[in-house]
């Protein structure tokens, strides 16, 4: 039964995992909470019960209780190590994480413009999975800026094209870059 609830993480994993990152980027990556515990107690079942088949195999062949105790320590262990992930991960969920460094470089190009005369500061919050809250202040150079709010309207038209999986709320303002600002 696990192996099989393991096989259907794994089929999910792969429809989610759309920029084929290795299984172990992916799950560090993945802002889908669901999955990672789901795939998480998956592979810790099927680990655990191999152990256990192997403790109490080699137990009852050689008549040594040790095998037995070794592998409930090893599950154990197993255990603790995918409970500190899952911890590492939730974390960093439950306090707000940032959108990944590729989906940064997509945002980051919306904003090279030759209107934009820089890119001030720029803040991303995961508020779910497949919502992310950008904010944003720009400095628009002098000759366009009677043109701000199409220029901002645009940047977030294309953000919002480049980004299709999301539902990506924006909020971009205009200032003056200073330098020690």
């Amino acid at each position: 039964m696990e192996s099989a609830s393991l096989r259907v993480a794994f089929r999910e994993i792969r429809e989610l995992n759309a920029a084929r990152l290795p299984l172990y980027r992916f799950l560090r990556e993945s802002r889908h909470s669901e999955i990672l515990i789901i795939f998480a107690e998956d592979t810790c079942a099927v680990i655990g019960l191999l152990l256990a088949i192997g403790g109490t195999a080699m137990s009852h062949i050689t008549g040594n209780p040790f095998y037995d105790a070794f592998s409930g320590l090893l599950i154990g262990i197993l255990l603790c190590l995918a409970a500190l992930f899952l911890a590492r991960e939730f974390y960093s969920l439950l306090i707000g994480e940032s959108a990944t460094e590729g989906d940064l470089a997509i945002i980051r190009r919306a904003f090279g413009r030759e209107e934009v005369g820089r890119l001030i500061n720029m803040k991303t919050v995961h508020l779910g999975p497949t919502d992310l809250l950008l904010t944003a202040k720009i400095d628009i150079k002098t000759p366009f800026e009677s043109q701000s709010a199409d220029i901002i309207n645009d940047i977030e038209r294309n953000v919002r094209a480049a980004l299709p999986a999301y539902k990506i709320f924006i909020y971009i303002e205009t200032d003056r870059y200073r330098e020690n600002y």
